[in-house]
């Protein structure tokens, strides 16, 4: 399955050269980049809508690209498992009286620190 894709509708067919993608020129605008992309786009951001998506999907993508990286780079002396507050105040001791260690984290949630 695919990933979440933001989908726009607009009221009128947009004009341009069929079978050719188009790049938007940039001009600059009192120092800021902007884009005629943005001017087609500005002010319709309430017309976007997200194709669903299942939160196992999200999960599976994450895990598979964070086993990958764990395969490819990790290499450690400690592996603490869980990021909370025990967890990374652990890590921090740790590293702290050995620097010569390598330490690694894991943790179950998307995010550290417990809740």
């Amino acid at each position: 399955m695919s990933p979440p894709a933001a989908i726009f509708e607009p009221a009128v067919a947009p004009t341009g050269i069929k079978g050719k993608v188009v790049v938007p020129e940039t001009t600059t605008v009192e120092g800021a980049s902007q884009t005629k992309l943005l001017d087609t786009f500005g002010g319709k951001w309430d017309q976007f809508k997200f194709a669903p998506i299942r939160e196992s999907q999200v999960s599976r993508a994450m895990t598979r690209r964070y086993f990958q990286d764990l395969d490819r780079y990790a290499e450690s002396d400690v592996v603490i498992v869980g990021a909370g507050s025990c967890g990374l105040s652990t890590a921090y001791v740790l590293a702290k009286a050995r620097p010569d260690l390598k330490i690694a984290i894991i943790e179950a949630s998307v995010s550290p620190g417990s809740y």
